[in-house]
């Protein structure tokens, strides 16, 4: 049984994270466990009655209640990555390069034994991928990560309202706080630069009114805005992200939140990585998996997986808790 330990991030990260673990579980026919979504037990259908995917859980899962294993298992994690010590897990260390680091490459011979051999196995960190299996597995991935009914009619409140009031419905992401501080600021961005880019999208597809559907971690000041036509986000992260997933379009600075959203909807995004970008339709693209596919899984070299404890084991990867992931 698969049981991913990391406290890095929120709910992009996580979802980012689970999705992947899911996929391959579905794929390979093995069971996982999710303590760490246990705030989101009853906001998904795949996880409204029950944590564990798969077969039934050893004893240990069944009869320890979720809050308390999710406490459990953080801190075993913390302490066997803190300690180094011999243990049935697997660090988050991989052959898969990526724009901030390597991602542990799940879909390998070795991961596989791994993860039939031992009935629990810790996976600690939260780069773990499995991009072949994601692939064949996402519309079960979209299936277990819908959500729940009363969450979905929310969404769809707000989203209604605001096709009302326009021909295309954009949906962006206003990323600030936390990342003032995330790589110099380089994805931080006043709301006067959004508007910006807002103005041209708009000029994109004229002469069809165009709505954006803003969401944002605090609420936006309406000053910058004035002059466009565009609605709130529901109101809550989750509620947002989906509100998000069924735009027609997407525009956001790179973060697992904005990117879920786009892949749960399949909608075309565009993710501004330098604020000197001008809007073209040719940037708005749909991605397969969220976060992309790595540059060439054929570079790929799974003898660089490793469990921990094995003899050959590199130097503990530092915890990236990483907000660009998010």
């Amino acid at each position: 049984m698969l049981i991913p330990s990391s406290t890095s991030g929120r709910l992009g990260n996580q979802l980012i994270l689970h999705a992947h673990i899911l996929a391959f579980a579905l794929e390979n026919r093995v069971s996982a466990y999710f303590p760490r979504l246990r705030e989101y037990r009853g906001r998904f259908e795949g996880t409204r009655d029950s944590l564990v995917v798969g077969s039934a859980p050893p004893p240990l899962v069944r009869l320890v209640p979720d809050r308390i294993a999710e406490f459990l298992l953080l801190k075993a994690g913390n302490f066997v990555a803190n300690q180094k010590i011999r243990t049935r897990c697997v660090a988050s260390r991989t052959a898969i390069p990526g724009p901030l680091g390597e991602f542990h490459a799940m879909d390998t011979p070795d991961f596989l034994a791994a993860a039939r051999r031992h009935r629990l196995l810790l996976l600690l960190g939260f780069r773990f991928r499995a991009y072949d299996s994601f692939a064949r597995q996402q519309e079960a991935v979209r299936r277990y990560f819908t959500p729940v009914a009363g969450i979905r009619r929310r969404v769809m409140e707000t989203v209604q309202a605001a096709r009302a009031r326009g021909q295309v419905l954009v949906g962006v992401h206003v990323r600030q706080g936390d990342y003032a501080g995330f790589l110099e600021g380089r994805y931080h961005h006043s709301l006067q630069l959004y508007r910006e880019k807002l103005d041209g999208i708009g000029r994109l597809f004229h002469p069809k009114p165009v709505v954006f559907l803003v969401a944002a971690e605090r609420p936006v000041d309406p000053l910058p805005m004035r002059g466009l036509v565009w609605v709130p986000g529901p109101g809550t992260a989750m509620e947002d992200m989906y509100a998000l997933a069924q735009c027609d379009y997407l525009f956001g600075v790179p973060s697992t939140f904005s990117r879920w959203a786009a892949f749960y909807g399949k909608v075309p995004h565009w993710i501004m990585r330098e604020a000197t970008e001008e809007p073209r339709l040719e940037r708005f693209q749909v991605e397969a998996t969220p976060l992309g596919y790595p540059p060439s899984l054929a570079d790929c070299d799974p003898a660089r997986l490793f469990l921990r404890g094995a003899a050959t084991a590199p130097p503990r990867h530092p915890n990236p808790n990483n907000p660009h992931e998010r």
